[in-house]
C-alpha cells in the first residue's frame, strides 16, 4: 500500500472513532435517563420487529409509546 494511500485509510479510521465516541456518549445518556426512569418507578417496555412478516400478525394496539 501506498503512503498517501495509508494516510487516507487512517484518516478515515480516525472519522470512524470519532463517530464511535458520539454514539457511545449518546448510549451512556440514554442509559442514564432510562435508571432515573426506573427510579421513579415506571416501567418501559420496547418491542421490536424481528422480521416483516411478524409485523402483520400482532395488533398495533400493543405497542404504547412513553408520554416524553
Amino acid at each position: 500500500m501506498r503512503s498517501n494511500e495509508t494516510i487516507i485509510v487512517l484518516q478515515a479510521i480516525k472519522c470512524v472513532s470519532e463517530e464511535v465516541k458520539v454514539l457511545l456518549s449518546e448510549v451512556r445518556k440514554t442509559q442514564e435517563t432510562l435508571e432515573r426512569i426506573e427510579q421513579t418507578g415506571l416501567s418501559i417496555e420496547f418491542e421490536s420487529e424481528t422480521s416483516s412478516e411478524d409485523s402483520g400478525s400482532e395488533s398495533d394496539e400493543s405497542v404504547q409509546s412513553a408520554p416524553f
